[in-house]
């Protein structure tokens, strides 16, 4: 073989190597790709905005405390206060009963005797209306008594009765409905009225925004039985 034939082989054998390159560096840039676009993440849309909205009302209105005078302890009718679920309460000849005498729906229930009180220490943050749920019953056997619902919407500086006394009969518990008008806060009262030798008991204090006040009773009819409904008393 020629010399000038040997040097046009060794030509067509470069440029076929170089060819052949080529097509791999090629084919190594598709595989890759294609690796990418398959093995790659997916693009995430973004996430929905849950339509789910909490329950905040009742068919009241708006919730605003609830006391059960489950937590907290007051075994003796000297006056004092209590730390319960929903703050502090004075406690004048009155304590959290838990006997087999006491009328509850829990483990224990408030308990008050002679002329004696409960009340908030505290103000519920509120404009307008509202309405207040309590359960009562005569403690024991003990004869019958009276209480009332009072309120204050001045950090406790004055009070005015929410609606008419309500009368205990017997040891069902019943439940009482009052409303009365706020300007901004309002606390509560629970007093025994009759100053006698009877106890009563009280359980499921709520209180709610909204509803309507009803006018008062009159005079020299107290009131009593299961969900009777009281109006706002007047300042005093």
């Amino acid at each position: 073989m020629s010399k000038k034939k040997r040097k046009k082989k060794k030509q067509q054998k470069g440029s076929s190597s170089l060819a052949f390159i080529v097509i791999l560096i090629i084919a190594a840039f598709a595989v890759t790709t294609c690796s990418r676009k398959i093995t790659g993440d997916k693009p995430t849309s973004p996430a929905k905005k849950s339509s789910h909205k909490k329950n905040t009302t009742t068919r009241t209105g708006i919730f605003l405390l609830a006391e059960d005078f489950e937590s907290g302890s007051k075994t003796n009718y000297n006056s004092g206060d209590v730390e319960l679920s929903s703050g502090t309460w004075k406690f004048k000849d009155a304590v959290t009963g838990n006997l087999e005498e006491d009328h509850k729906t829990g483990m224990q229930a408030l308990r008050i005797r002679g002329n004696g009180m409960a009340g908030m220490k505290f103000d519920i943050p509120v404009k307008g209306t509202v309405t207040v749920t309590l359960r009562y019953a005569g403690y024991g056997a003990d004869k019958a008594g009276t209480w009332e619902l009072w309120a204050s919407v001045n950090h406790g500086q004055s009070y005015f009765r929410a609606g008419d006394p309500v009368s205990v009969t017997s040891g069902v518990l019943k439940t009482a409905t009052f409303t009365a008008k706020s300007t901004g806060i309002i606390r509560f009262d629970i007093r025994k009225t009759d100053a006698g030798n009877s106890r009563i008991n009280f359980d499921v204090f709520r209180v709610t925004a909204g509803g309507k006040v009803i006018p008062a009773k009159p005079e020299g009819k107290p009131a009593g039985g299961d969900d009777d409904k009281y109006a706002a008393g007047q300042p005093q």
